[in-house]
């Protein structure tokens, strides 16, 4: 859906504990089945690091629990919505995007 709706080119996915575990990308024509791969601990750093590499980058959505050890130093420039469950951590707050608590 956000290919359609938001005129995207390419969807990536990046799967990120304490480093970046696998990476998938969608196109509009793709059939989208995620592979997520990694688990435990989790470093927001590597994935932030990782996606520097797309120059034409127009946002991240970041789904996550919140339970995590570090943030990148520097804002990565294009809007952040960070993802959360109801029931990840209460005071989640990021250095810099807006923050999404979903029920499911």
């Amino acid at each position: 859906g956000l290919l359609d709706t938001f005129n995207i080119e390419k969807l990536v996915c990046v799967y990120v504990d304490t480093d970046v575990r696998h990476v998938e990308e969608w196109s509009s024509n793709d059939e989208f089945r995620p592979y997520p791969m990694g688990g435990g601990g989790t470093s927001f750093k590597p994935g932030f690091e990782y996606l520097k590499h797309y120059e034409d980058l127009v946002g991240i959505i970041y789904i996550t629990d919140g339970y995590c050890y570090d943030f990148p130093k520097a804002d990565p420039m294009v809007p952040v919505l960070w993802t959360l469950p109801r029931w990840g951590i209460s005071k989640f707050e990021p250095p810099f995007g807006d923050v999404l608590r979903v029920d499911k």
